[in-house]
């Protein structure tokens, strides 16, 4: 009976690595080469702060592409490069962290400018975050 139980958990253990290499190994992402959904920051923070759950239905985890001005820029912790679109909202609005290989535009990108972006809506968290964006000429 120990032995039953000591091959059932090895098996599980194994079951559970595979399982979590191929999660940590999966593709990744390119919402450059998927069709988005076009909305403007202003109303597509308005949707969110209107119902959370009804625009998490229409954008959440969906490419979108969000048209705005750029009122903030820099990086966040893992050193990726960000910015923020106006929403209308004084204290909140659309962040956006950007694909890697943006940075070469991102350089030419300055505040006041109104640009659109494709990413992937992750959701609001007081503020519309948008991750893996490049930026649509």
């Amino acid at each position: 009976m120990k032995q039953k139980l000591l091959l059932i958990a090895l098996l599980l253990f194994i079951a559970g690595g595979i399982v979590f290499y191929f999660q940590w190994n999966k593709s990744h992402r390119d919402p450059s080469k998927e069709k988005g959904i076009p909305v403007n920051a202003e109303q597509l923070f308005a949707e969110y702060e209107r119902n959370e759950q009804t625009a998490n239905e229409k954008y959440l985890d969906k490419t979108i592409e969000v048209t705005g001005i750029i009122i903030d820029s820099g990086s966040n912790q893992a050193g990726e490069p960000t910015a923020m679109m106006d929403a209308g909202n004084p204290m909140f609005g659309v962040q956006i962290t950007f694909n890697a290989n943006q940075i070469s535009k991102i350089n030419n990108i300055n505040i006041g400018d109104r640009i659109t972006v494709k990413g992937i809506c992750s959701g609001f968290l007081t503020d519309v975050i948008i991750k893996d964006a490049i930026i649509l000429e």
